[in-house]
């Protein structure tokens, strides 16, 4: 099977979306507004593992880790410190083509919970809805997806929107050879390179 020049749509969700963390400082939460800007990095595993030929269900878990910084923030956005999430997503079967290259791109909506710096005010979580717009790739080189889309209403950054630029760090072959190998694709890694804009 080819994987060349397949979009790896499924990875739309895996740059950002439902990012949680713990509470920072004793503030009462506000609605943050202002722009955000953060890096991500994590993983995707998948459970049972993503084969050239479906053998039933597979399940996804993302997890990831996010630092946000003060350069191109503002407002509120200058107060985010980093995040962390766990996310997980059902699929009927576990073809790696059915599950990492569907048709049509999706939308995934995931809820992102912010962790403030010290002695600032606790920040709503937000909603993001996300959509494969582009990528990158080759036999040799990472994966990139880049996604955009709505920041939902009723929580921080409601009204802004949110773009990703996800740098999985295996390449097409890579990812190739684990659905053919006898024991599949366990995991991908999102890395260095991978970031996360609200305006």
């Amino acid at each position: 099977m080819s994987f060349k020049r397949a979009g790896f749509v499924a990875l739309t969700a895996l740059a950002v979306v439902g990012m949680t963390v713990g509470p920072a400082g004793a503030a009462a939460p506000i609605n943050g507004a202002g722009k955000v800007r953060c890096t991500v990095t994590g993983t995707v595993k998948y459970s049972p593992a993503l084969k050239a030929t479906s053998s039933g269900g597979t399940t996804s878990v993302l997890k990831t880790t996010v630092t946000c910084g003060k350069t191109g923030s503002t407002g509120d956005g200058l107060h985010l410190v980093s995040g962390k999430s766990t996310t997980k997503s059902t699929y009927t079967t576990n073809d790696c083509k059915s599950v990492l290259t569907p048709t049509t791109p999706k939308p995934g909506t995931g809820i992102m919970k912010w962790k403030a710096a010290t002695g600032t005010a606790k920040q709503n979580p937000s909603s993001i809805t996300l959509t494969r717009t582009g990528g990158t790739g080759d036999a040799t080189h990472p994966v990139t997806v880049d996604s955009s889309g709505p920041v939902g209403a009723g929580g921080s950054y409601h009204g802004e929107t949110a773009t990703s630029h996800t740098a999985i760090q295996e390449s097409y072959n890579d990812i190739a050879t684990a659905c053919l190998g006898k024991k599949g694709l366990k995991i991908l890694h999102i890395t260095t390179g991978s970031t996360l804009a609200l305006d």
